[in-house]
């Protein structure tokens, strides 16, 4: 069991965010990242919903009346994605430093994403074959690094000190996910 520090979920969204946005320096404890992985979640979701209230509302714009476009959801994503972008990755790395690993882990994550860039190439190369079994395979693999992603983060962390620094004040004893939001 952890050693419990007294911050909320948005405490540590908001440390991340605004604090230690652009720092990739030192670690970060599964606490702190889960939460702010959940916040950045629930903000998605909010823009989804968001979109699809526009949609059924029919308060979008038309483009060339071909087409009908949620502005508001758009922006908004659009300030989600930009404003938590540097955060994200930098949340990230500071986790793989808590169980002392360098940020070239993250890349283990990237991988299966190659295979996407090959994928305008296979209806040529299949012709009218099996196009479904190939978004299958690549759909499969995206779960498989997301779960791989999991796995990276919910790694416990080292014990004491390590290269990148001091254990967290909220380091848990648990190992996986058991435990974070205790």
């Amino acid at each position: 069991m952890g050693v419990n520090t007294g911050k909320t979920v948005w405490n540590y969204f908001v440390t991340c965010l605004w604090e230690k946005h652009f720092d990739s320096k030192g670690r970060a404890s599964r606490r702190e990242f889960w939460s702010f992985f959940l916040c950045v979640s629930v903000l998605i979701l909010l823009v989804l919903l968001i979109c699809f209230v526009e949609l059924v509302s029919g308060y979008t714009w038309n483009v060339r009346d071909e087409h009908e476009l949620p502005i508001i959801s758009m922006v908004l994503g659009g300030v989600v994605s930009i404003g938590t972008t540097s955060a994200s990755k930098n949340v990230a790395i500071r986790r793989l430093h808590d169980w002392n690993k360098s940020s070239k882990y993250m890349f283990l994550c990237l991988l299966p994403y190659l295979g996407f860039l090959l994928l305008p190439l296979l209806p040529p190369l299949l012709g009218s074959g099996n196009v479904i079994g190939v978004l299958v395979f690549f759909g499969t693999i995206t779960v498989l690094s997301f779960a791989v992603f999991a796995f990276l983060m919910s790694v416990a962390p080292t014990k004491g000190p390590n290269k990148y620094g001091p254990p967290t004040d909220d380091e848990q004893s648990s190992s996986g996910l058991i435990g974070v939001f205790e």
